[in-house]
């Protein structure tokens, strides 16, 4: 499998073509276990509801990822 090994997939929740939401359920559809985090720079509780339902870990704003980045790549 392509993502073997990958723990840690940060997801732009906007993109053309294939959204998101689509790209997490294919993951999600191919087997992939790992933590999935959507970072968007939409603050809409909808957005944080149609990723959880499509398989994702957690969200966060855009502005939030880069202070948060330590503590995803270190989870324990």
């Amino acid at each position: 499998p392509r993502l073997a090994g990958v723990q840690l997939v940060l997801l732009e929740w906007m993109m053309p073509g294939l959204d998101g939401a689509g790209t997490l359920r294919q993951l999600r559809a191919q087997g992939y276990p790992g933590r999935v985090v959507v970072v968007t720079a939409l603050c809409d509780p909808a957005v944080q509801t149609q990723a959880r339902e499509a398989g994702a870990t957690s969200t966060l704003l855009k502005t939030e990822a880069l202070a948060a980045l330590p503590q995803l790549l270190n989870p324990g």
